[in-house]
């Protein structure tokens, strides 16, 4: 007969092993066997004197039955009060996840999953910025954009087990670097071949040079005071000079002015006006009408 009844010992928790006491008993020189119990229902297969707790006792009630035998004797049995099962200690970081990539406007960011204290692990990311959350940013990749110029991107690591708290990990940011100030410009711009004469189609010669090694790109607008104005592309390949004809002029004096447009890279410049002269035909010579055409004016 059992005086004192069976108890169970140990956390309550997933993954953690509870531990059978028989009791206290009538009779001396006793056996004992164990079965373990959800609910009341026998757990197939836990007969030791200890059990560990797995996620199906999540919330459950879990006891055991002791059963006392000694030859000659009835079978003897006392069942412990049961303890609840509650979630299982997060798992925590042993080796910190880390962010790679290059932290620039356009670049991608990856963060490792880290090294934990439990196996069999999913993994969820939150992005943040200045710690504050990014919205829909919860891969494990971040492509960087503008709005993170001098700020600091971090993510929130998150690890998940059926039946265990979650644990996680704040990863350290990196800082993105501020936009580069655009390189300076001159543009400068002459005419060639003097004199112009009627007739004929003054050439320019525009240059647009830059502190540094950028290469200017983008933009160059050439207006014709009076006339119209028109825009071509300055491309890495001309190295920053362009060489262009002007439309068909009629004969006297003409203001032209000429601007670089910019880029990301390099500031807009403009040119001082240049003051080109059409001299009459030579005589003898057949002076054509000026022409209007945009497409005759490179």
């Amino acid at each position: 007969v059992n005086t004192v009844a069976p108890s169970v010992t140990g956390a309550a928790k997933v993954g953690q092993v509870l531990a059978a006491e028989p009791g206290t008993w009538d009779t001396e020189g006793l056996t004992f066997a164990y079965q373990w119990l959800r609910d009341g229902e026998a757990i197939a297969g836990a007969t030791a004197s200890v059990y560990s707790a797995t996620k199906d006792d999540l919330a459950e009630s879990v006891a055991v039955r002791v059963t006392a035998t000694k030859a000659g004797r009835p079978d003897g049995k006392a069942t412990s009060a049961p303890v609840v099962v509650g979630l299982g200690d997060a798992p925590t970081v042993v080796e910190a996840p880390v962010i790679s990539g290059e932290p620039e406007v356009g670049e991608q960011l990856s963060v490792s999953e880290g090294t934990w204290s439990t196996e069999g692990l999913a993994f969820t990311y939150q992005w943040t910025r200045d710690g504050a959350p990014i919205d829909g940013a919860t891969g494990a990749s971040y492509t960087v954009v503008e709005v993170d110029r001098e700020r600091v991107v971090g993510v929130l690591v998150t690890a998940t087990k059926a039946g265990y708290a979650d644990g996680s990990a704040v990863v350290a940011g990196v800082e993105v670097p501020a936009a580069e100030e655009p390189a300076s410009s001159t543009t400068r711009v002459k005419v060639l071949d003097r004199p112009v004469r009627a007739g004929e189609r003054a050439v320019l010669k525009v240059a647009v040079r830059t502190v540094g090694d950028v290469v200017p790109t983008g933009t160059v607008r050439v207006k014709v005071m009076g006339g119209k104005e028109i825009t071509r592309n300055l491309g890495e390949a001309d190295d920053g000079v362009r060489t262009l004809k002007l439309p068909k002029l009629a004969v006297g004096k003409h203001r032209v002015k000429v601007f670089f447009l910019g880029s990301d890279e390099v500031e807009a410049s403009r040119a001082k006006v240049l003051m080109v002269r059409v001299r009459p035909a030579k005589a003898g010579a057949r002076a054509e009408a000026p022409g209007r055409s945009v497409a005759d004016l490179w």
